[in-house]
C-alpha cells in the first residue's frame, strides 16, 4: 500500500524532471568552477603526462583536477590527465604531445585534456586550435559527444567552437582530414552538428475509453462516462537572465608590466557572453566596454589608482540582464629602486686654485608601470629635500647636474598623466664629486729666506738656494725663479731640478733679488703646486 502511494506521487514524469534538475546543477557547478580571481596556489601534477608546454605568450593558465585556483602556464610545464587550460585575450600556447607532434591553442579558449583507450581526448568548451602536425588520431569531446578526427601526414587544419554545444567548425588547409570518417573539404568549412534526438515511446498513447467505445453496442453508449479533453500542457515559466556574480568585490593588485590584472566572475546560467564595463570613476561616466564569452578578462590601467567594473549577461537574441554589483581593483605601484646607489667622480685639479666646474651625472632606476614621468630631487648631503633642485624625465634614467665639488643626495618619484604621484619616493642615491690635488707647496729654508753677500767685483756667483718639501713625490721636480721685484714680473733667471736645492752659477749684479720655488708633476705636466713665499738675496760690492 505504501509503495503504491509512493509510486503515485513519484510518477515517471516527476522522476525525469528531478534527474534533469540534478544534472543541470552538476553541469552548472562543473562549468562555474573553471576560474578563480587570483593566480595563486600550486597545481597538482600527478597522473599520466599527456603533453608539454613548448611556448607561452601572455595570459595562459593551467589548473589540475584537485586544484581550486589557476596557475600561470610556463615553458616545459607538464599537462597531465584531467588538466584544464585557459588562454586569455591576445594570448596563445603551443603544446607538444608525447609523440612529438604539437598543436597551437588560440586566444579566448578553454580546453580540458583527457586520454581514452590510448587516444588523446580534448574537451573543447570554446575557442580554437590549429596544427600542421596533428597526432594520427584525436578524439574531440563536444558536450559529451565524441568526434574522431583523423589526419594523414602533415595535414594542416584548424578547429574552432563557440560556447554553444553541437557546433564545431573544422577547416582543412592541406592534407586529408576526416571527422567521423567524413572528409573535410579544403574549399569550405565542415560544421559538425548533433543528430536530432528521437524520443522513443515505449507504449503508444491510446485512449482506452475510445477503444471500449468502438466495441460496445449502440444502446450502451449513453451509459459511458463523459470523455473530457486532455488538459493543455502547463506553461513552463521562462527563467530570468541574471547578471554574473563577482568572485571578489574588492582586491588590491601589485602592478606588474608583464602581467595585467584581471576581473573574473562566475558564469551565469543562460548567458552566452558578457558585457564588461570598466572606468576609473564609480559613476561609470565614460566607461570602456568589451564583450567576452569568458568569465575572466584582463583590465587595462593607464595610471589610475582604482578601476571600477560591472557586468551584464547576454543571452538568446542579445537579451541583456541587469548590471551586476560594482567591483573595485586598487592598484599598488612598486617602489622605485636606484640601480647604482653611489656615483663617485674624482676631478684631478691642475693647481690649488683650479675649481671643479658643474658636472652631469647619469643615474638610472627601476621602471614603474603606467608612469607618465619621473621627478628627480637633488640636495646637499645631510639635507632634508625641503628645497631641492628638480629634474623631470619620461624615461627611467636622467642626467642630473651638481654645481661643483661636494657630496650630494638624490631620490626619484613617479607621476601619472594627471600629475598625481603614484609611487613612494625611491631609496636615496649618493653623488660624490671629489677634487684631487695633493701637491704640497715647498717652503724655503729659514737660512735661505734672507741672504746677504759681499763681492769685491760686485757680481754674486755660486750661491746655494735651499728649500724643503717633505711630502713630495719621487716624480716631482721643482721650478725656481729669480726676479728683480717681489711680483716676479721682471724675471732674471729660472731653473729646474729634482733636488731640494740649486747652485746659482750665473753672475748676479749688485742689487736686491727675490726668489721662489714650486713643485711640478712629471706625470701631468700641467699640475703644479703653489709658489712658496719669496726669499730675498742682497748682492753688495766688496768696498766698505
Amino acid at each position: 500500500m505504501k509503495f503504491q502511494k509512493f509510486k503515485k506521487f513519484f510518477n515517471d514524469d516527476t522522476i525525469t524532471i528531478y534527474v534533469c534538475v540534478i544534472g543541470l546543477l552538476i553541469g552548472w557547478y562543473a562549468l562555474h568552477s573553471d576560474f578563480s580571481f587570483f593566480n595563486i596556489g600550486g597545481r597538482a601534477t600527478s597522473g599520466q603526462t599527456i603533453a608539454t608546454v613548448d611556448e607561452v605568450e601572455s595570459d595562459v593558465r593551467l589548473r589540475g583536477t584537485k586544484n581550486i585556483f589557476w596557475e600561470n602556464a610556463r615553458t616545459e610545464d607538464s599537462i597531465v590527465e584531467g588538466d584544464s587550460l585557459f588562454v586569455g585575450p591576445e594570448s596563445m600556447i603551443v603544446i607538444r604531445f608525447e609523440d612529438g607532434k604539437s598543436i597551437t591553442i588560440g586566444a579566448n579558449s578553454l580546453i580540458k585534456f583527457k586520454s581514452e583507450n590510448n587516444k588523446i581526448k580534448l574537451s573543447l568548451q570554446y575557442g580554437s586550435f590549429k596544427s600542421q602536425n596533428l597526432p594520427t588520431q584525436l578524439v574531440l569531446d563536444d558536450c559529451g559527444k565524441a568526434l574522431d578526427i583523423k589526419a594523414q601526414g602533415d595535414a594542416d587544419l584548424e578547429i574552432g567552437k563557440s560556447s554553444e554545444c553541437g557546433k564545431i567548425q573544422v577547416k582543412a588547409k592541406k592534407g586529408e582530414v576526416k571527422v567521423n570518417d567524413k572528409i573535410v573539404d579544403k574549399t569550405k568549412d565542415l560544421v559538425i552538428e548533433p543528430k536530432p534526438i528521437v524520443k522513443l515511446i515505449e507504449k503508444p498513447i491510446v485512449n482506452e475509453a475510445i477503444v471500449k467505445l468502438e466495441s460496445l453496442p449502440a444502446p450502451e453508449i449513453a451509459k459511458l462516462p463523459e470523455i473530457k479533453p486532455p488538459e493543455p500542457p502547463k506553461k513552463v515559466e521562462e527563467k530570468p537572465l541574471l547578471p554574473p556574480k563577482l568572485l571578489r568585490k574588492t582586491a588590491k593588485i601589485l602592478i606588474d608590466k608583464k602581467k595585467l590584472p584581471a576581473a573574473s566572475w562566475e558564469q551565469a546560467e543562460l548567458a552566452k557572453e558578457y558585457i564588461l564595463e570598466t572606468s576609473p570613476e564609480p559613476e561609470f561616466k565614460n566607461p570602456t566596454v568589451v564583450r567576452t564569452p569568458a568569465s575572466i578578462h584582463q583590465v587595462e590601467n593607464s595610471g589610475n589608482e582604482q578601476i571600477y567594473y560591472r557586468l551584464k549577461s547576454v543571452g538568446e537574441n542579445n537579451k541583456e540582464s541587469a548590471y551586476s554589483e560594482v567591483g573595485q581593483i586598487d592598484f599598488v605601484y612598486p617602489s622605485i629602486k636606484i640601480k647604482e646607489p653611489k656615483e663617485v667622480y674624482d676631478y684631478v685639479a691642475k693647481s690649488s686654485k683650479d675649481v671643479p666646474q658643474p658636472k652631469d651625472f647619469n643615474v638610472k632606476w627601476t621602471e614603474v608601470p603606467n608612469a607618465d614621468k619621473y621627478v628627480v630631487e637633488v640636495d646637499k648631503k645631510g639635507g632634508d629635500f625641503s628645497s631641492p633642485k628638480k629634474f623631470t624625465t619620461r624615461k627611467p634614467a636622467s642626467a642630473i647636474q651638481v654645481p661643483g665639488q661636494g657630496e650630494y643626495e638624490y631620490r626619484v618619484s613617479a607621476y601619472n598623466a594627471q600629475n598625481r604621484k603614484i609611487s613612494s619616493s625611491s631609496n636615496v642615491g649618493e653623488i660624490i664629486y671629489n677634487k684631487l690635488f695633493d701637491m704640497k707647496t715647498p717652503a724655503i729654508e729659514k737660512t735661505a729666506s734672507s741672504l746677504q753677500f759681499f763681492f769685491q767685483k760686485g757680481l754674486g756667483k755660486y750661491i746655494w738656494l735651499k728649500w724643503v718639501s717633505p711630502e713630495a713625490k719621487v716624480t716631482d721636480k721643482y721650478r725656481i725663479e729669480i726676479a728683480k721685484d717681489q711680483n716676479f714680473t721682471k724675471l732674471f733667471k729660472s731653473y729646474s731640478t729634482y733636488k731640494t736645492k740649486v747652485l746659482v752659477q750665473d753672475s748676479l749684479p749688485v742689487g736686491n733679488y727675490y726668489w721662489r720655488v714650486r713643485a711640478e708633476s712629471t706625470e701631468d705636466k700641467e699640475q703644479v703646486s703653489d709658489w712658496s713665499n719669496p726669499g730675498k738675496i742682497e748682492i753688495n760690492s766688496g768696498a766698505m
